[in-house]
């Protein structure tokens, strides 16, 4: 079983933590979001997601803030795929909804009402 816990505050958000300008902070997004879904046909996974950190990152004004949610959004899709995998393990499946059922945690929990046709 994948050790969530693990990757994301070991490799990721420690990452995301250490830019140093907005423009490297978007290129490290881009480096985690791509790392996360690298399946085929993960496209609409990987957009989903960019545009989930564009639109709670816009919203604040110094760097700090905007890492911070950056690291925001990041634990909420830790938590969802932690509970993804503890199903998993039980049911001996996984059932990947269209819609990325760790980006969904992450919109709902952020509230940010993402228009659905962008999905």
């Amino acid at each position: 079983m994948t050790d969530w816990e693990r990757i994301y505050e070991s490799e990721l958000i420690p990452l995301v933590r250490k830019v140093e300008s907005e423009a490297s902070l978007w290129k490290c997004i881009a480096v985690v979001v791509r790392s996360l879904f690298q399946r085929r046909g993960d496209d609409v996974h990987r957009a989903r997601l960019q545009e989930l950190f564009h639109q709670e990152i816009d919203r604040e004004a110094d760097l700090g803030r905007k890492i911070a949610a950056a690291v925001r959004i990041l634990r909420y899709t830790k938590e969802r795929r932690k509970e993804l995998a503890r199903a998993a393990a039980y049911e001996g499946v996984v059932a990947r909804s269209d819609h990325g059922p760790d980006i969904d945690a992450a919109e709902e929990a952020l509230g940010s009402g993402l228009d659905e046709g962008l999905w």
